[in-house]
């Protein structure tokens, strides 16, 4: 069995759940935030208990490497997720052409099999997506041979992911330039591990203080990971004061408009401008955010002119 701990209570988690229990994963929930997934008695699941989730989240289609290695097929279905613009799946179908393995589009959805089982393979991304770079990670680890990916993600939620995938036994490196080498393994184990903090939750307490001239402490955010935040919360009139268990978050005097453009990690993440507008609307001056991420990923703004803000897209 593994423990998860810090498990925020949002619908994904909720609908990662039903999946693993689709498939006969047991989970468990001891306390609040811990769940506890025991995968003894994994099995095929039915069409219709898959189905019924289609279309609830994006995070199905990370199922296919597990499921490959397990079962020999992953069935997935139409997936959703949040309406920020076009998000195709053809990196992670790729990546997984790549490791050996036959996709078939059908009414059910996705059918991916693996005739002669997944190998390792050199791969390189054509944009650093964190969600195709999660899918080779999960595919590599139990891959027949030596996986190389470049251009990978190198967000902290992907260090955070190899983290736990080295607790079960992977063997993983990361190398600069946005390389990882994965060497494939014949078993994984069971893991303890706590999430590591939520960036987006933590900037979006952030950008609430200086929004409302308020102040607020954000238990279990860190320095490093909100680096290039912090920056641009400086400039825009933010004060903050990091301590051992958090940061302090509050206005310091009035707010000054700012430049930001969205990028991949180190960069400023696409997740942190929305909240950030909301307070560049109390700033005295015009702002310019240029999103580069998702195309459609300023349709909030037509809503905050509703209740009298100035923005132009």
């Amino acid at each position: 069995p593994s423990i998860l701990q810090d498990v925020p209570a949002i619908s994904d988690v909720q609908i990662v759940s039903r999946m693993l229990e689709a498939y006969g994963v047991a989970v468990t929930s001891p306390e609040d935030g811990v769940l506890v997934l025991d995968p003894v008695n994994v099995a095929r699941a039915h069409f219709a208990e898959i189905d019924a989730l289609a279309g609830s989240s994006r995070i199905p289609i990370l199922f296919c490497g597990p499921l490959l290695h397990s079962l020999g097929e992953a069935l997935i279905p139409d997936l959703g997720g949040c309406r920020i613009g076009d998000r195709p799946i053809d990196f992670h179908l790729d990546a997984l052409r790549a490791f050996g393995a036959v996709v078939d589009k059908s009414y059910e959805g996705i059918r991916i099999t693996a005739p002669d089982g997944l190998h390792g393979a050199s791969i390189e991304l054509p944009y650093p997506s964190v969600g195709a770079t999660e899918q080779v990670l999960l595919t590599a680890v139990r891959a027949k041979g030596t996986t190389e990916l470049r251009n990978a993600a190198i967000e902290p939620e992907i260090m955070d992911l190899i983290a736990v995938l080295q607790k079960m036994g992977a063997i993983i490196s990361y190398e600069p330039n946005r390389v990882i080498l994965i060497e494939g393994v014949d078993s994984l184990r069971g893991y303890d591990h706590r999430c590591i903090f939520d960036r987006n939750e933590a900037a979006s307490w952030a950008c609430a203080a200086l929004a409302t001239d308020g102040e607020i402490f954000v238990d279990g955010a860190k320095q490093q990971e909100m680096l290039t935040f912090l920056n641009v919360f400086r400039k825009a009139g933010g004060w903050f004061d990091v301590h051992e268990d958090g940061i302090l978050f509050r206005r310091d005097g009035a707010l000054k408009p700012v430049m930001v453009e969205t990028d991949v990690h180190p960069g400023f993440m696409t997740d942190w401008q929305q909240p950030l507008i909301v307070a560049l609307t109390q700033a005295d001056g015009r702002s310019i955010v240029h999103e580069t991420v998702y195309e459609n990923r300023l349709g909030f703004t037509a809503a905050l002119n509703q209740m009298g803000a100035d923005i132009v897209v």
